[in-house]
């Protein structure tokens, strides 16, 4: 909202209304996925999301007009909705044998995210110009990318015994 009403000068109406639109598209994302992955394979959609992911943020930039930003924030609903769900999913079964331990800490990291990524983009803000924050922070996407694809690769290439408690 911030984004789209102070960087990209639209109405504070179209701002919230794609924030609204931003979570109505996680959840049919969210509902889509859940009906996808019992035809394909939890992986390959994890990194397609991945993929998208890392387009997500450059296209920010492309918030111009109020329909072209709802849009993308609806765009980039579908793309954050599974990525989340599906990694714990992925992680739970590659580590079966202790699925409450890294299903917490996965979640645990998630909540530090947030909280601590809220507070350094207001940090960095008086800084950057959030448009360049955005900017940046392109290249998470691109490193979870890549890191996934390693991940994927390693685990089927040889097994990990899990760890030992």
């Amino acid at each position: 909202v911030i984004y789209l009403q102070e960087t990209k000068q639209l109405p504070m109406a179209t701002a919230a209304l794609a924030l609204s639109v931003f979570w109505a598209a996680m959840v049919v994302g969210r509902l889509t996925v859940s009906v996808a992955v019992l035809r394909i394979p939890a992986e390959n959609i994890w990194l397609s999301l991945s993929v998208l992911d890392d387009q997500r943020i450059p296209a920010a930039a492309l918030c111009k007009s109020p329909v072209l930003s709802i849009g993308l924030f609806a765009l980039a609903g579908l793309v954050c909705s599974a990525f989340f769900p599906l990694s714990v999913g992925l992680v739970s079964r590659r580590f079966e044998h202790h699925v409450a331990l890294v299903s917490s800490m996965m979640i645990a990291a998630l909540m530090v995210d947030n909280g601590l990524g809220s507070f350094l983009i207001g940090l960095f803000r008086d800084l950057l110009p959030l448009e360049h924050l955005y900017r940046l922070s392109s290249a998470y996407p691109l490193l979870v990318l890549i890191l996934a694809i390693w991940l994927l690769r390693s685990f089927r290439t040889r097994t990990i015994p899990a760890p030992a408690m």
